[in-house]
């Protein structure tokens, strides 16, 4: 199999005791670079050509980081307010970052901030609490984005969850906190899974938290030790938890707390990367080399040479070598690896890495560069709910064009026929089926996209609540969606008065007009939404990335009257493409 070729970032430098690199759920990348961040965007490009840059396009993302405590805790603590400047220590996507663009930051001053976009949505607090409650040093999002944790230093996990009032606004506010013991201890590590969550404190010891859905069932057990040796990093698959530290990599089972372990070589630490599918398998990916772990029935641990990232890595480094042999031939020479981190999707992973000479000298950050790989991790690869968008696309492009391996659905016609239901909770339904996820991959790579499955369960709900389509939009609209799909529905043809901030028009609407364009009773022909099929007359648009069509921007459009009907269908594919699932533009 063909591997892209690296994405390469210049001009810039990572703080190296940061885990610097995150893969959101929509394919955008996320770097912890000083002094600003930097964002890997995704792009679409019909011609890839084998490189990663047709894939990415890479740009600073500056953002103004607050203080919690500025001048108000130097009797306490001074170095938490003593900092010249708050920077980023860490940044993690929110799960559902696709649909909301949020993201939550960890700060120097032990700050945890949730951004929307670049705007900070709350400086996570309990202002009433003493000054160990408030002071955070890990943070992690539940899988669907609706809680954060995060770690203080009285031994604590405090949950703050997410609301959102209306579709613009999201708050966060405090849910609960859950004691790990008696002892006041930094929680220095955070990672959450399901319904579960892991823990290490400044003493290194590992906790496991198990909670049912609302934390009305919260259950705290020690399962590993305190020790001398610093843990590395921790993991959770299914019910096993995978910690690694400086000497030892361990195993346990969190249903039984039985543990297995095995002697790590010497390293600056092992960070932890689990192969789903392969089960019985664990990468370790390290700065001095990397390993595979055999789970053999989770019991009798094996050490095994890495056979996904070294090969790959080890031979753009002979060829760098070669390359560059008149200028570091006579010099000692190695890899560097600044993060590593696995697809929402779990088919690929991405490593930042940089090739340096072993020499004591000054860093230049206008000559530094660093090469983000992309690797398949398996022969094959499955389309997933935990991926969105343009993901699709990149591990496409990952497994060298190989098309993915697609399960049946069994429950298609049930949520397609399950109308008695909110319009939008019918949508999401829809939009999680694998069929809709199917439909979404192929108009990648077809010339001509394709929503006709969406707009048939659309007509299908409408038909429902036939009774309920009074707006003249929202009858234009049915009778459009109608037409496009050779569908029958029980309206009448509709004479419509459409605005826009420049010009005014009439159109009739029936069930047998051209779904890509309509022309006014006044003789001027004009493109469709492509979500609502009614005119485009306005210049507020959104724009699918993938098939250049235009949509209205509801946020913009104060002119119409818009129904429940076609209210809806704009507000939930504001951000995200009917096509693809792809960021609007």
């Amino acid at each position: 199999m063909k591997y892209l070729k690296d994405l390469i970032i210049s001009r810039k430098d990572f703080q190296d005791w940061c885990h610097n690199l995150h893969w959101g759920k929509d394919g955008s990348m996320f770097l912890t670079t000083v002094p600003e961040l930097t964002l890997i965007e995704p792009i679409y490009n019909t011609e890839v050509a084998g490189q990663c840059k047709n894939l990415f396009h890479v740009r600073e993302y500056p953002l103004v980081i607050e203080n919690k405590f500025e001048y108000e805790t130097s009797q306490h603590n001074s170095l938490l307010d003593g900092q010249p400047e708050s920077f980023v220590r860490g940044w993690i996507p929110s799960p559902d970052s696709i649909s909301d663009n949020l993201f939550s930051v960890l700060t120097n001053n032990c700050n945890v901030i949730v951004y929307k976009h670049n705007k900070k949505v709350i400086n996570l607090d309990e202002p009433d609490k003493p000054l160990s409650h408030r002071t955070y040093h890990c943070m992690n999002w539940c899988n669907n984005g609706q809680y954060l944790f995060v770690g203080n230093e009285e031994s604590e996990v405090v949950v703050f969850e997410r609301q959102k009032p209306n579709s613009d606004e999201v708050m966060f506010h405090y849910k609960t906190t859950i004691k790990l013991g008696a002892n006041r201890l930094w929680i220095t590590k955070l990672y959450s899974r399901d319904n579960q969550i892991i823990v290490t404190t400044d003493n290194n010891a590992i906790y496991h938290i198990s909670f049912a859905k609302g934390f009305n069932n919260v259950k705290t057990n020690q399962v590993l030790n305190a020790g001398r040796f610093k843990v590395v990093d921790l993991k959770i698959s299914e019910n096993y938890a995978f910690i690694t530290t400086y000497n030892k990599f361990y195993c346990i089972n969190l249903n039984n707390n039985i543990q297995s372990e095995v002697t790590l070589p010497q390293s600056e630490g092992y960070s932890i990367v689990p192969l789903t599918p392969r089960k019985s398998e664990i990468l370790l990916l390290s700065l001095s080399g990397n390993l595979t772990v055999q789970l053999n029935d989770f019991s009798n641990l094996v050490l095994m040479q890495d056979n996904i990232v070294t090969p790959p890595i080890e031979k753009k480094y002979k060829k760098w070598k070669t390359l560059s042999q008149e200028e570091f031939g006579k010099c000692m020479t190695n890899i560097r690896i600044f993060g590593s981190c696995i697809s929402q999707d779990e088919n690929s992973i991405a490593v930042l890495y940089n090739f340096e000479r072993v020499a004591p000298k000054y860093s230049i950050t206008s000559e530094s560069q660093y090469r983000l790989m992309l690797l398949p991790l398996y022969d094959s690869w499955t389309i997933s709910d935990r991926s969105a968008g343009l993901s699709l696309f990149q591990t496409y492009n990952i497994y060298d064009k190989k098309l993915p391996i697609l399960k049946d659905c069994n429950n298609t016609e049930e949520a397609k026929n399950n109308t008695n239901i909110d319009f939008k909770e019918y949508i999401k339904n829809i939009l999680s089926l694998k069929e809709m996820n199917k439909t979404m991959f192929q108009n990648f790579i077809n010339p001509v996209p394709s929503c006709e499955f969406f707009r048939e369960c659309i007509i299908n709900y409408v038909n429902d609540h036939i009774d309920e389509i009074q707006n003249p939009l929202d009858k234009a609209c049915a009778l459009s969606l109608a037409a496009s799909t050779n569908q029958t529905i029980k309206l009448n043809k509709e004479t419509l008065h459409f605005k826009s901030e420049f010009i005014s028009e009439n159109f009739v609407f029936d069930n047998t007009q051209d779904s890509n364009i309509i022309t006014s009773i006044e003789g001027h022909t004009w493109k469709r939404c492509l979500i609502t099929l009614l005119p485009l007359l306005t210049v507020n648009v959104k724009v699918c990335p993938v098939s250049n069509e235009r949509m209205i921007d509801i946020k913009k459009d104060d002119l119409n009257e818009y129904g429940w009907l076609t209210r809806t269908l704009l507000e939930v594919f504001h951000d995200q493409s009917v096509y693809t699932g792809a960021t609007m533009k």
